[in-house]
């Protein structure tokens, strides 16, 4: 009953449509997930146990989306740097600037240890504010974690800035990285 052996079977041409049937780890989570499915008692798998994805980047494996060059990023929503760790892990000196917009001052305090440990701080530029469609003032409330978030009842007010008016220098691609589930 529900999405189980029936359903599977019948929906086998459907789930493989709307997945991007070229892409290896896409194959092998419809795989387990038509295997899962197709047992008389489903139990909750974690995608994590179907597929080892430790050698894998999450924000960086796409080789058709990677930056083929030198590139620009912008992450917004930078929290504690750890996105830029990922672009510079994966890329290197290819990574040629960062701008880290990230309006927590506790995230900030702990970005700049983590990128300085690294030894790329002077390639990245810290924004202490938001981003959006216009030029205002939000309120936000700072955790000092990723629950950092713009709210109405926010304890700060924090200037948030045109999208097109973050960036002021690009050298190569510029590529975007919008991590901003507390929004």
């Amino acid at each position: 009953e529900g999405y189980g052996k029936k359903w599977v079977e019948e929906h086998h041409e459907d789930l493989r449509s709307i997945y991007c049937p070229e892409d290896a780890y896409t194959q092998k989570f419809l795989k387990e997930l038509e295997k899962e499915r197709s047992m008389d008692a489903y139990t909750f798998i974690p995608l994590e146990r179907m597929i080892d994805f430790s050698h894998i980047n999450l924000y960086f494996y796409d080789a058709a989306l990677a930056p083929k060059g030198d590139f620009t990023l912008v992450n917004g929503g930078a929290y504690d740097g750890d996105s830029i760790e990922e672009s510079w892990r994966a890329y290197g000196d290819r990574m040629k600037l960062a701008y880290a917009v990230e309006p927590d001052q506790e995230n900030i305090a702990a970005m700049k240890q983590r990128l300085t440990k690294l030894g790329i701080m002077d390639r990245v530029r810290i924004l202490p504010n938001g981003m959006s469609d216009e030029d205002k003032v939000l309120y936000f409330s700072e955790s000092g974690t990723m629950a950092s978030h713009f709210e109405t009842e926010g304890t700060i007010e924090v200037p948030v800035r045109k999208n097109d008016s973050v960036v002021d220098e690009v050298i190569g691609d510029l590529c975007i990285n919008m991590d901003v589930e507390g929004s």
